[in-house]
């Protein structure tokens, strides 16, 4: 809980309360059971793919391209030693350069989302930006993985939840 609501807690006389620092987004992230009128709602982390292909700034494209090659996804996501998200690099531009470093042709500030989003609400935006997938981090910027579209619209049709799909 906040550290607003663990005083008050403390204040009503209460023992044995501990404020958890990462807050209610990385508690969500975690896959963490939740309380309250949205626990049941369906949520961007339980849909996270997680095996993304990963670089950084100084590796080359042919590394990127290694690295992509047999995973599954279309693009490397371009992260720091902590792994916070710098760019993307889709694989269209690593074929395209044929050499130079990963800097050279990759897209900056990619947009990015929690892992406590409503699912449905951003099933919706990315159908109305045409966007595939979106990638999915901590509110540090630390990789999570990838929300595809494709997964998102079939577990909301699943649930009967009711989306344009």
């Amino acid at each position: 809980m906040s550290a607003r609501a663990a005083w008050r807690l403390e204040s009503m006389g209460f023992k044995n309360i501990y404020r958890y620092e990462g807050g209610k987004e990385d508690w969500r992230a975690e896959g963490l059971p939740t309380e309250g009128r949205q626990a049941g709602t369906l949520k961007a982390a339980a849909f996270t793919r997680k095996d993304l292909p990963t670089c950084e700034l100084t590796d080359s494209v042919n590394a990127a391209k290694q690295r992509m090659e047999g995973s599954g996804h279309e693009f490397c996501v371009v992260v720091n030693p902590q792994s916070v998200v710098i760019g993307r690099v889709r694989k269209k531009a690593l074929e395209e350069a044929r050499d130079g470093n990963i800097e050279d042709v990759m897209e900056e500030g990619p947009t990015t989302i929690r892992p406590g989003e409503d699912l449905i609400g951003i099933t919706n935006r990315m159908q109305d930006a045409r966007a595939g997938n979106v990638l999915v981090t901590t509110s540090d910027g630390v990789l999570l993985g990838a929300l595809y579209r494709e997964d998102a619209e079939e577990a909301i049709h699943a649930s009967h939840a009711g989306v344009r799909v």
